[in-house]
This record gives structure tokens, sequence and C-alpha cells, in this order.
């Protein structure tokens, strides 16, 4: 069975059971953590950095990949990985938002993340 590849900075161990259900029913999880992306690369630099992970995602011979991470980096992969027919997904959450005041004053945000499902990427709109 093809790996279906969690290719982001959220090992697949911390997933809720309804997220690792959904991905496993494109295959058996494996994780590849996402690099940490430096805001000093350039754009060759970046662009040669995902050449690299591409070759590597490639070689698991994925049947779907879970890209999300820095958001130039992602495209760029998404896209490359999209030449080579295999399908990308991203994770789609709902959020909650809770606002609470702390005792200086001061806003506090609390989001709670409910995954819904994978949403496949899409380059070629109508």
């Amino acid at each position: 069975m093809k790996p279906f590849i969690n290719f982001t900075n959220h090992h697949s161990s911390q997933w809720s059971q309804k997220q690792t259900e959904y991905a496993r029913r494109y295959g058996e999880i494996e994780n590849i953590p996402f690099p940490d992306i430096s805001p000093d690369l350039t754009n060759d630099e970046l662009y040669s950095l995902a050449e690299k992970y591409v070759l590597i995602l490639l070689s698991k011979k994925p049947c779907c990949i879970l890209c999300q991470g820095e958001s130039v980096f992602s495209t760029l992969i998404v896209s490359m990985l999209i030449k080579k027919h295999i399908p990308v997904v991203a994770a789609v959450s709902k959020r909650t938002v809770k606002e609470s005041t702390n005792e200086n004053g001061q806003t506090i945000k609390h989001a709670i993340f409910e995954f819904t499902g994978f949403r496949k990427y899409i380059f070629d709109c109508p």
C-alpha cells in the first residue's frame, strides 16, 4: 500500500482520531517533517530546497501528500508535485475563537481547531 505522507510541522501522533481515520483512507501515514524555512533564503535557495524535498517525497511513492507550512515553500512543493501528478491536500478545520480578559485588562484569544476533512489543492480553475 502506498503511503499518505504527512509533510507538515504536526506529527500525526498529535492528530485527532478523526484526522487519523481520514488519512488512513488514503494509505498508511508516514511523517516527513516540514523544514524550518529561514526568512533569509533567496528565491533560488528556496527553489533548490523545494526540489530536494520533492525528490524525498517522490522517493516514498505516495498515494497522496498533506502539505502545509511556510506559504511560498508550500506553494512551490505543491506546484512541483502536481506537475508530477501526485495528489496533494490540505487539512480543513473549523476554527472557534474564545476571547477573555485577564487581570491586566489584556485580551486573551484561545483558538480551537476542529478537523473536518482534507481539501485537494487545485491549480486549474474554471
